[in-house]
């Protein structure tokens, strides 16, 4: 399996057998916000967690991919899709609406994309989400959950591979916290700077849980 980091909390993930998948899709420009490039990778699924444009931009991407929103189950090709309620804030979705966390499954390992959750997790989620290998977790604060519940949470799922998403940057004109606030929680726990992610089963996996930095292609 092969993972990139697009942009912001937009990711490309493609299996051994060549299936693509797009996560969050930015709107380029949105708000004056998003300084990144349009995305021009292909994807045949496309997963959105909210329907805000820094995430739901699927018109601007190439080819027809399938689309998936809210609860449910899916096998494409593959690719297997699960679903799991929450909240973009901690007021039960009073102030900015829902969540929709993905967990994906592709040559045997399971991604989860936790979008723009705004709380901590309830005992209930973490079960539904379930053993993961990569956690793909927001940590600007703001709009999601800030640094250290973001590391609070990274920690309860337990998932071996950490990848920070959603945070400020260069490219990033939202108010956010920015990476390094993040990495100053950690203690004990390898950090490394990657272009990309490949994967080629669980077993290859360190034992020790690990941070990948990745840079964002566009």
């Amino acid at each position: 399996m092969r993972l990139n980091l697009l942009g912001h909390a937009t990711f490309f993930l493609e299996s051994s057998k060549g299936t693509r998948l797009i996560t969050d899709p930015y709107q380029p420009g949105f708000k004056n916000m998003i300084d990144h490039q349009p995305i021009t990778l292909e994807a045949d699924v496309v997963t959105i967690s909210h329907d805000h444009g820094d995430h739901s931009y699927v018109e601007g991407l190439p080819g027809r991919p399938e689309v998936f929103r809210g609860q449910g189950s899916w096998q494409i090709a593959d690719i297997e899709l699960q679903s799991i309620s929450s909240f973009h804030d901690n007021v039960e979705g009073a102030a900015r609406g829902p969540n929709t966390i993905f967990t994906i499954t592709m040559d045997g390992l399971r991604t989860c994309h936790l979008g723009d959750l705004g709380h901590i997790l309830s005992e209930t989620q973490i079960n539904s989400i379930g053993p993961v290998e990569i956690l793909l977790v927001p940590i600007g604060g703001n709009f999601t959950v800030g640094p250290e519940d973001a590391l609070a949470i990274a920690k309860r799922i337990g998932a071996p591979i950490w990848i920070p998403m959603h945070y400020k940057t260069k490219k990033v004109g939202f108010q956010l916290a920015a990476l390094e606030e993040f990495l100053g929680l950690i203690e004990n726990i390898n950090v490394e700077r990657r272009e990309e992610l490949i994967i080629e089963n669980a077993n290859s996996l360190a034992k020790d849980t690990r941070v990948y930095i990745l840079e964002s292609i566009f």
